[in-house]
């Protein structure tokens, strides 16, 4: 078991002549989101994007602070920061507010999976469909099982949340979300998860 510490902050990138290849940072950076969203079945990532959010700072650390780590489980780390990056900022260009509670402040938001990353096929996981915005304490709800979407988007609220704290949440039963068809599909996992979670 190794004895390194995790890292903090950001850190999901390479030694500069790693990606000097590439066209420097930026070519480098294109070339691993399209490696990693390009797969298994995958259409919805054809659209470039044109900025990332991964800023140079991050290059320094990865070298430094993930010496337990081979060169491949490193890269497979700068594909996971680029891709959800990737995955909040298609989100956020749909919804740029909480979908529960109207919260528009953009740094406190969260591009919440609906179906888990790691439950998701390759291709699921950067899928914007599979994604909703939530402000923090809504994503954790939602990450937790204690709230879910039915098929026409009704909010389902766990029996554990007692109406007092539903209230402190700001959880109220007429919520109502809109869903495209591809999100019910997604959401049709979450719901019998979080029905599996609350049976009496």
């Amino acid at each position: 078991m190794s004895t390194h510490s995790r890292p903090s902050g950001n850190f999901y990138l390479v030694k500069s002549e790693r990606f000097n290849k590439y066209g420097g940072e930026s070519g480098y950076l294109q070339f691993l989101e399209k490696e990693y969203t390009l797969g298994e079945g995958n259409s919805s990532f054809e659209e470039p994007r044109e900025n990332y959010s991964v800023d140079s700072k991050e290059i320094r650390e990865i070298e430094e602070n993930t010496d337990s780590l081979s060169k491949t489980e490193k890269e497979q780390l700068i594909k996971i920061r680029i891709g959800q990056s990737s995955f909040r900022e298609r989100l956020l260009s749909r919804h740029k507010d909480c979908l529960l509670c109207g919260i528009d402040k953009i740094d406190l938001l969260v591009a919440s999976h609906i179906k888990p990353w790691s439950q998701c096929k390759n291709y699921e996981k950067l899928d914007v469909e599979n994604g909703l915005i939530l402000c923090p304490h809504h994503d954790k709800l939602f990450d937790k099982f204690f709230i879910s979407f039915d098929s026409e988007g009704n909010i389902a609220i766990s029996k554990h949340i007692t109406l007092s704290n539903q209230a402190l949440l700001n959880l109220k039963a007429s919520i109502k979300i809109e869903l495209s068809d591809k999100q019910k599909e997604y959401m049709k996992w979450h719901y019998a998860n979080f029905k599996h979670k609350n049976v009496d």
